[in-house]
């Protein structure tokens, strides 16, 4: 191990720590993809996330129909959601990540057509506590709605 001079995006000169071949040792940025970027989030994997979860009963009118909640000791990486209305007559189907009591839309339907899954992929990371929500406006007494959540856990109480 070395200590160079190197420089950031700006050009600005900083020193750098290498190994014995010469290449740097850094933390927030790397060589990825054939040049350097600032380096993804580094998570390691504990398993696979199946998060499954149904309403076939909705009521008339909204309805918000809330996933799995990520356990304490967990963070879940979700890398897609997939969300089905069958019905008639809703206006929107949203899935959502709440986190904190926040919503964040990841899928966005106006209409929905009956029995299409709507996907979408992306990473969003879920803490303890988080979950994923799914939503339909403007349901008919009894129409359905299912929710699929993929991606993989992080055990973080080791």
């Amino acid at each position: 191990m070395g200590l160079i001079h190197g420089a950031d995006s700006t050009g600005k000169a900083m020193p750098l720590l290498v190994d014995a071949s010469g290449r740097p040792l850094v933390l927030s940025h790397g060589w990825v993809g054939g040049a350097w970027q600032k380096n993804p989030l580094l998570l390691g994997y504990s398993g696979i996330v199946k998060c499954v979860w149904d309403n076939l009963t909705l009521a008339a009118g909204d309805n918000t129909i809330d996933g799995p909640i990520v356990p304490a000791g967990e963070i879940w990486v979700i890398t897609a959601v997939i969300a089905q209305y069958v019905g008639a007559v809703a206006t929107e189907l949203i899935m959502r990540v709440n986190s904190s009591g926040s919503g964040i839309a990841v899928l966005d339907v106006a209409p929905p057509t009956t029995l299409i899954n709507y996907n979408n992929t992306g990473t969003w990371i879920l803490a303890p506590g988080d979950f994923l929500q799914g939503f339909v406006r403007a349901a008919a007494l009894n129409d359905d709605f299912r929710g699929r959540g993929l991606g993989y856990r992080v055990d973080i109480d080791q």
